[in-house]
């Protein structure tokens, strides 16, 4: 799906091999547990990709922020874990998209969330999007109005989406104020003569209120019906979930989307287009081509084996 600059070839920071080697120096310890072992080796990763003064700042000193530590509840903790792992993951997988360095520099330069969010849409198109044969691309930052956003999506049949990510910060209060405000943004950073998506990335809670979650769905309708550019808001929200009993510790992660479609865009030639991208229900049984992460043969996991 990563689509790859013609007759260039893109060197990774990260090899397999390198990746196995990282992985081989960590010494084994028994009864670790697997989330700890794979922050050792994610914080190897990071280290190729953003420098040591990076993970300093903002992961290893930082106790506030997106990727900050916080020991206590074990909730805090685990959920640093899984957040530092995750970042190390999606840069390994996605290095070799179409202008990731641009992607890499915001993240250097301190935009921490809003590029998690920009990479995790990536990781999340990659590994659940129904269109397997979709390729994407990173877009160079742009003054230029209407020119200004994150992604670049090719559908299998040849038509070209434009892609915007807004992240609502986790500490931001919870208002349709602030999600309409985002949506305003996003419309003026998206061209006008592209069909475009809208991904806002909210905190799980906003989605477990059913009255705001009602009220999200009001928004973005609302918003559909004022423009013709965009054919689809999409919310998504990715959490780490923890829970523990006397024999162990559990540690995941639950992914939710709502897709909201524009049925009046301006695009006449798309009129009826099924703008979803993400599968409604999930399927009874994994597909047969699945391993072990679950996330598909695509998909390289800092957790459990390296392959």
């Amino acid at each position: 799906m990563a689509e790859k600059r013609k007759g260039t070839k893109i060197s990774p920071r990260v090899t397999t091999d390198s990746l196995r080697t990282l992985d081989s120096l960590i010494p084994f310890r028994q009864h670790e547990p697997a989330t700890s072992r794979a922050y050792k080796l994610s914080k190897a990763v990071l280290q190729k990709f953003v420098g040591p003064d990076w993970i300093e700042q903002h992961i290893d000193r930082a106790k506030s922020g997106y990727l900050g530590f916080r020991d206590d509840p074990p909730q805090a903790r685990e959920t640093h874990y899984m957040r530092t792992i995750l970042l190390a993951e999606m840069l390994y997988n996605l290095q070799k998209i179409k202008n990731f360095d641009w992607c890499l520099r915001e993240l250097v330069a301190g935009q921490v969330e809003a590029t998690y969010a920009a990479l995790e849409i990536c990781r999340i198109l990659l590994t659940s999007a129904t269109d397997k044969g979709m390729l994407f691309q990173f877009v160079k930052p742009s003054r230029r109005r209407g020119w200004s956003y994150d992604l670049s999506i090719t559908f299998s049949d040849g038509i070209r989406v434009c892609a915007e990510t807004k992240c609502k910060l986790e500490e931001t209060e919870i208002t349709l104020k602030t999600i309409a405000e985002s949506l305003k943004i996003a419309n003026k950073q998206l061209p006008k003569t592209r069909p475009c998506f809208i991904f806002v990335k909210v905190p799980r809670f906003w989605l477990d209120d059913a009255k705001f979650s009602t009220d999200m769905i009001d928004v973005a309708d609302k918003f559909l019906r004022r423009t013709g550019r965009v054919v689809s808001v999409k919310y998504y929200t990715a959490s780490v979930t923890y829970s523990r009993d006397v024999f162990r510790e559990q540690v995941g992660e639950v992914i939710a989307y709502r897709e909201h479609s524009n049925p009046n865009h301006k695009f006449k030639k798309l009129k009826g287009r099924d703008w979803n991208v993400f599968p409604e229900n999930p399927p009874p049984l994994p597909p047969a081509t699945i391993n072990y992460s679950g996330l598909g043969p695509n998909w390289q996991r800092l957790i459990g084996a390296i392959s």
